[in-house]
């Protein structure tokens, strides 16, 4: 399946949820229920693991990463994350690649007009390049307070914007602002170093290990992975038929792999071919449609393969509607997604489309779903947060399926049953299960409406992101 969509496939009926206490439901993706700072603590723990600490700052920033993360932005926490990932460079190197993708908030700006206005006596320009490598005065200030969460920064702002040495004293103010929060004295200092680009350099010079991935399937056999590559790379060992894939290369083979058939190879998965490409209507490789810096017109950049830039373009849709007869949407949590060609497997029959990219596995309006502990069969797909579609006493349920199996009778802020696992459907109104049972304590579960964030699901309440679902744009109404 699609790699952006299989989180949304083996979620289904079954809800894992971050919150819960439940330790018996699965995901073919685990590590999307992780919020942003437990993936980046993750990514540092198997970076120093797999390729060793370069620097004593690298193991104090591990040891002390679940109290770091709390001081940062999630923006700024995924990007670090996916550059050491993808074996773009050290956690040193990685820790500065992180402000690309970050732009000063609210509470960012107004800690620069304070800092201008009280430490740098108004000069003319200050606040337009506070964040900017163009004033070498404040941009080391600017670039320290860039990746923090706005909380922290608002704290600065009061602590450490005002007084006449203030220009002097600032960067130490904002040490001592996050000592406050129980970090040792030598992880702040290696954290404001590693922010401002003031750190040591690793002895030998940078040195890059990929720690996430697999590489593509050989030939027409099956590939091994390319993933850990240390110091060499490890090379991914090909299929019995077809040629090897290609080696680490120093460290930067792990993510995608090279591994797989040429051009016009038959397929039905990226990892297959080595362009990362499987053509969903021929069943062949295919040269990359679509990646960073070629768009699709109008349609939707596929990548088959986690890691890979490569994708072919495929027609968006919603649940039920845009695709043409013999395809099926394919959609995310939130009902948007992509159109796959249908399979042979039946209602509620087997059906083998969760190992594929290039077919749903089932027949017309069917998606084939694997749920913890059972072979993979084929449900019929509704429209979850408008108006259903299921019949013959089956419920519609979050990820846009419809159940034959019933779920917990409670209605939504009452109590489920406590056999009931944790995170199975509840609230029947109509067609639909509109809740899902939360853990509120060690003993008891309450089933609780699930809501798109930037929706207006809830009956009562807000939406807020408290099930772990956040990238998928999935909370729960409070």
């Amino acid at each position: 399946m699609t790699h952006l969509l299989r989180l949304s496939f083996a979620s289904l009926v079954l809800l894992p949820l971050a919150c819960s206490s439940s330790d018996d439901a699965g995901s073919a993706n685990p590590s999307t229920q992780l919020t942003p700072g437990e993936r980046l603590c993750k990514s540092l723990e198997t970076y120093v693991n797999e390729c060793g600490a370069a620097t004593p700052c690298d193991s104090a920033l591990v040891t002390d990463c679940s109290s770091i993360v709390d001081l940062l932005s999630e923006p700024f926490l995924d990007g670090v994350s996916e550059c050491i990932n993808g074996g773009e460079g050290s956690m040193t190197s990685c820790l500065g690649a992180g402000f690309g993708s970050l732009t000063p908030t609210q509470a960012h700006k107004e800690l620069a007009a304070a800092f201008c206005s009280e430490c740098a006596f108004g000069a003319p320009g200050c606040e337009a390049a506070f964040f900017s490598e163009d004033n070498p005065d404040t941009a080391i200030v600017g670039k320290a307070i860039l990746p923090f969460s706005d909380s922290l920064v608002s704290q600065v702002k009061e602590e450490c914007a005002t007084g006449l040495a203030c220009a002097g004293t600032f960067l130490n103010c904002t040490q001592g602002v996050l000592a406050k929060r129980a970090i040792p004295e030598s992880t702040v200092q290696c954290l404001v170093d590693n922010l401002t680009g003031q750190a040591a350099p690793a002895e030998g010079g940078e040195q890059t290990c990929v720690v996430d991935g697999t590489g593509g399937s050989g030939g027409n056999g099956q590939g091994g992975t390319g993933g850990a590559a240390g110091s060499g790379g490890a090379a991914g060992s090909g299929g019995s038929s077809g040629s090897a894939g290609a080696a680490g290369g120093g460290g930067n083979g792990g993510s995608a792999g090279s591994g797989g058939g040429p051009v016009g190879a038959d397929c039905t998965r990226g990892e297959q071919c080595a362009s990362h490409v499987c053509d969903p209507d021929t069943l062949r490789c295919i040269e990359p449609e679509c990646d960073s810096s070629r768009y699709c017109q109008g349609d939707v950049c596929v990548r088959q393969v986690p890691g890979a830039d490569a994708g072919y373009c495929a027609r968006s849709c919603i649940v039920s509607q845009g695709c043409d007869s013999g395809q099926t949407c394919v959609a995310d949590l939130q009902g948007y997604g992509i159109c796959l060609n249908d399979g042979q497997g039946g209602h509620l029959g087997a059906c083998s489309g969760v190992d594929s990219d290039t077919s749903t596995g089932c027949i017309q309006g069917h998606l084939c779903i694997e749920r913890p502990g059972e072979a993979p069969w084929c449900m019929r797909s509704c429209d979850y947060w408008a108006y259903g579609g299921c019949t013959n006493g089956e419920h519609c349920v979050i990820g846009g399926v419809c159940s034959p199996e019933p779920g917990d009778p409670a209605d939504v802020g009452s109590p489920c049953d406590p056999q009931t696992e944790a995170g199975a459907p509840c609230g029947p109104l109509n067609e639909f299960y509109i809740g899902a049972c939360v853990a509120i304590s060690s003993s008891e579960q309450e089933c609780t409406q699930l809501c798109r964030l930037d929706g207006d699901d809830c009956f009562q309440g807000t939406c807020e992101d408290i099930l772990g679902y956040g990238d998928e744009g999935l909370g729960a109404c409070m």
